[in-house]
This record gives C-alpha cells, structure tokens and sequence, in this order.
C-alpha cells in the first residue's frame, strides 16, 4: 500500500476533482516541516491540519519530517522549513502534536516509523527508486520519488510485469485519453497540464502495478 506524499499539503500538480481517481483518493503523507517554522499559524491558532488542509474524513493523515536529520545525539530533530532550518525538541513536538492532530504521527526518536492515536506502530518505507519496490512488503510506502519523477518529465510503464520509466512520452488512456503528440507539445511548451496528466498518469500506473502483485 502506498500513501500520497505531499507538498504544503497538497498532491502536487492536483488542486480538485480527485473524489473519482481512485489512485489519487487515498491516505496521505503530511511533513511537519511544510507547516511548523518561525511565525507558524499553528503557534498561534489551535487549528488541525485536516482543517487548515481542507482534507476529507475519510482520507487519513501521517505526519512526519522530511528528514531523519538530528542534534545533540537525537534530543532535538531538524525540520528544514520554507524559512530556513528549526530545531525542535520532543517536548515541544507533543505539543504541536496536538494542535495538529494528525491521525498517525512519526516517532520522534525512530525514523520510518509511525504511530496512531492509540498506540499502533507502523513502518513507512521512504522508496528513492522504482527498483527498489518490494512487492511482497506490507509495509507503506512513501511516494516522493513519483512527484520527482514527474517534475522531471518521466512517464511510468508496466512492461513484463515490471515497473519501469518510459524512454519518452506515450499515448496514455488513463488520464484523459491523450494523444503522444498532444503530450510532447504539453512538455515542450512546460505547460501545468502536462504535469497534472504526468501525476495521475504516474500514480494511476503505480496502482495498477500494485494491485496486479
């Protein structure tokens, strides 16, 4: 199972219209450090992210760091925030802890690993690669590296049974029925309907290749 990693909040390149994509309409992966920094509202207004996010009931929310980077030997954690690097402790975590009130949250001292409202650890595998999908893992996986590949251009592909990167860019079905001489003219042109096609096209793949396992 996969959870969406965001950014700000939000599934890159989608700002409405996923209640029917299927691959898109799934729980998702929050970062701390998108939202806590010097000034943060979240320092002077009690409000949870589900709120300030806009996201629905049913769609749950992992918060974690971006980074597993520490100071003074685990004590604090790095959270490298829009306005520059914030060092924060456990004690002051627990308390944003519960003004956002994430429905899972990472461990403070364990990276990869996350915790419920009622105590259940869970493993999130933070995947660079499409190699390195284990199919037979029932851990969750993180999804940064579809959002990379999309601002890159790259297309996914099912081949052989296998996940794979496309050499260029090819008739697509999934997200729009569109044309490969449509989409090359969207990439030339850096146009954002490229990269709204690109990311459920890339995610629409990803769950086909998932649930085919």
């Amino acid at each position: 199972m996969y959870l969406i990693s965001t950014k700000f909040g939000m599934i890159p390149n989608i700002c409405t219209g996923i209640d029917n994509i299927i691959s898109l309409n799934r729980d998702r992966i929050l970062y701390i450090d998108d939202f806590v920094f010097e000034d943060s509202i979240f320092y002077k207004k009690e409000i949870s992210l589900r709120d300030f996010c806009n996201i629905p009931n049913h769609i749950k929310i992992y918060l974690m760091f971006k980074t597993n980077k520490n100071f003074k030997n685990g004590k604090l954690r790095i959270i490298n925030s829009k306005r520059g690097d914030k060092k924060i402790g456990k004690e002051e975590y627990e308390k944003i802890l519960k003004i956002l009130d994430p429905d899972f949250y990472q461990d403070f001292d364990v990276q990869n690993t996350v915790i419920s409202k009622n105590g259940e650890k869970i493993i999130v595998k933070d995947i660079k690669n499409i190699k390195d999908l284990d199919t037979r893992d029932t851990s969750l996986i993180s999804t940064n590296f579809i959002n990379e590949m999309t601002d890159n251009g790259l297309m996914l592909k099912i081949q052989n049974d296998q996940l794979d990167v496309a050499e260029e860019v090819y008739d697509c079905e999934c997200c729009g029925n569109l044309s490969k001489g449509y989409l090359l003219h969207l990439k030339k042109m850096k146009e954002i309907n490229f990269f709204y096609y690109l990311t459920i096209h890339n995610y629409n793949t990803l769950y086909k290749f998932l649930e085919g396992k």
